[in-house]
C-alpha cells in the first residue's frame, strides 16, 4: 500500500480544486480581479509556505511564457507609437501582467507537481453536475417561452455572454451556457472532463456519460456536440467490446437517435449557424469565429504579423477565437512556438494526454481559450503524474515523472 504524507494532504487538494475551477472562476471578478487569478495565487501562497524548498522542473511552456514576457511589451509600445492600440492601454497592460504573473507563478514555482488529480476530477464532476442541472432548466424554461440567463452574471464583467439574454437566442437557436462564459466554454470543459473519465472506462457509469452528453447538447455548441458524440461512441465501444450483443444494441440505438435528432428543427438551426448568413448573430459561426480576427490580422503591418501587437492588445468589440487571438497578439512566431510546445508536450506523454492537448488546440478555433486560466488548467493535467485513481490520493512530490501510480492493497 502506498502511504501519504499528512502534511501534503492538508494543502494538495486545494491546488487540485483551484486548477479545476479556474476556467469557471475566471469569468467572475471582485473589484476588477477575476476569482480564477485570486484562487491560483492563493494556492501558490499556500504551496510556498508548506513546501518552500520544492524544486522547479523544466516545463516547455516556460518558453512561451518567456516569449510573451519579453516580446509583448516591445510590441505594445511599438503598436502604441503607430496608433495600433485597440483597447485601453491600462487594460492591455493588466491583461499582459495577469498572463505573465499567473503562468510564472504556476509553472516556474512547480505547482503542477503539487497537483491532485483525484480532487481536481472530483471538483470538475461537481461543476458538471450543477451546470447540467441548470442548463437543462434553462432549456425547459425556454420551451415555455422563458429565457433564463446566468444568475451570477452580476458578478462578471458586463459583456458576459451568458448574462446577456438578447445574445442567448440568435437566428432562432437558443444557446444557453449555464454558468460558463458561452456555450463553447462549457463544451470544452465537459469534453476535457470526459477524456479524464475515459481512463476509468470500466467504472464510469452510463448516468455519468449521459450527464455530460446532455449538458453539451443543451448548450447547442456545434463543435462540442460533434466531439462529445465521438467520445461517447468510443466509450461505448471500449466498455462493451467484449459483449457483442450490448455493443451492437448500443451502436444501433445511437444511430437511430442521431437520425431522429437530424430531423428536428433544433438540428436544422444548429446546422444553419454554419451555412447561413445568420444576420441576427452577425454572420455565420465560421465567419464570426475566424473571419473577423483574420481580417484584423491581415490589415496589420508585417512586423506585427510576425511578432504580434502584444498579449491583450485586441479589439474588445470584435469576437476573436483562440487561434486569431494568438496570431493577432503574439504573431506568427509566437503561434508557431505555442503549437510547437503543445506538439512536443504531447509527444512525451500518454495517449490520453495527447488527446487532451489535441482537443484543447482544436477548440482554439471555436473559442478564445488562450488564457492563463486555460493554459494552467490544461497543462496541469498534461504535466502531472501518469495515473491516478478515485480511491486514494498519491502526492505528486512522491512520484517521479512517467512513473505508474498504483494503489496496492
Amino acid at each position: 500500500m502506498i502511504t501519504t504524507n499528512k502534511k501534503t494532504l492538508d494543502y494538495s487538494p486545494f491546488v487540485g480544486y483551484a486548477i479545476a475551477l479556474m476556467p469557471l472562476l475566471s469569468v467572475y471578478e471582485i473589484a476588477g480581479v477575476d476569482l480564477g487569478t485570486v484562487t491560483i495565487l492563493l494556492a501558490l501562497f499556500i504551496c510556498e509556505i508548506k513546501h518552500p524548498q520544492m524544486k522547479t522542473v523544466f516545463n516547455p511552456l516556460v518558453l512561451l511564457l518567456a516569449y510573451i514576457a519579453v516580446i509583448s511589451p516591445i510590441s505594445i509600445l511599438s503598436a502604441n507609437s503607430l496608433g495600433l492600440v485597440f483597447a485601453s492601454e491600462i487594460i492591455i497592460w493588466l491583461r499582459y501582467a495577469k498572463m505573465v504573473l499567473v503562468l510564472a507563478s504556476f509553472f516556474l514555482f512547480g505547482m503542477f507537481r503539487l497537483f491532485s488529480f483525484s480532487h481536481a476530477v472530483s471538483a470538475m464532476g461537481v461543476v458538471v453536475l450543477v451546470s447540467t442541472i441548470y442548463i437543462a432548466v434553462q432549456r425547459v424554461l425556454f420551451g415555455f417561452g422563458i429565457i433564463a440567463g446566468n444568475p451570477l452574471a452580476a458578478f462578471s464583467d458586463s459583456g458576459l455572454y451568458a448574462g446577456n439574454v438578447s445574445m442567448l437566442v440568435a437566428n432562432g437557436l437558443f444557446r444557453p451556457s449555464a454558468f460558463f462564459l458561452e456555450p463553447s466554454h462549457l463544451a470544452i470543459y465537459y469534453v476535457l472532463y470526459f477524456i479524464l473519465l475515459l481512463q476509468y472506462k470500466n467504472s464510469v457509469s452510463l448516468s455519468t456519460v449521459l450527464l455530460v452528453v446532455i449538458g453539451v447538447v443543451c448548450s447547442s455548441s456545434g463543435m462540442g456536440v460533434v466531439m462529445i458524440s465521438c467520445l461517447a461512441l468510443f466509450w461505448v465501444f471500449i466498455k462493451y467490446r467484449k459483449a457483442s450483443g450490448y455493443l451492437v444494441l448500443a451502436l444501433v440505438t445511437a444511430v437511430v437517435v442521431l437520425f431522429i435528432f437530424s430531423q428536428t428543427s433544433y438540428f436544422e438551426a444548429v446546422v444553419s449557424r454554419f451555412t447561413t448568413a445568420n444576420l441576427d448573430g452577425g454572420g455565420n459561426a465560421i465567419q464570426a469565429r475566424i473571419g473577423e480576427g483574420l481580417t484584423a490580422f491581415m490589415g496589420l503591418p508585417l512586423q506585427f504579423q510576425m511578432f504580434g501587437c502584444g498579449y491583450g492588445n485586441v479589439v474588445s468589440t470584435t469576437y476573436i477565437n483562440g487561434f486569431t487571438y494568438l496570431i493577432n497578439t503574439i504573431g506568427i512566431l509566437g503561434t508557431l512556438l505555442f503549437f510547437g510546445v503543445a506538439l512536443y508536450s504531447a509527444s512525451k506523454k500518454e495517449s490520453w494526454k495527447k488527446l487532451f492537448l489535441l482537443v484543447y488546440c482544436l477548440f482554439l478555433f471555436g473559442a478564445q481559450i488562450f488564457t492563463a486560466a486555460y493554459l494552467c488548467f490544461v497543462f496541469a493535467f498534461v504535466f502531472c503524474s501518469s495515473k491516478w485513481n478515485f480511491e486514494s490520493f498519491v502526492p505528486l512530490s512522491r512520484v517521479k515523472e512517467g512513473e505508474m501510480v498504483t494503489n496496492e492493497r
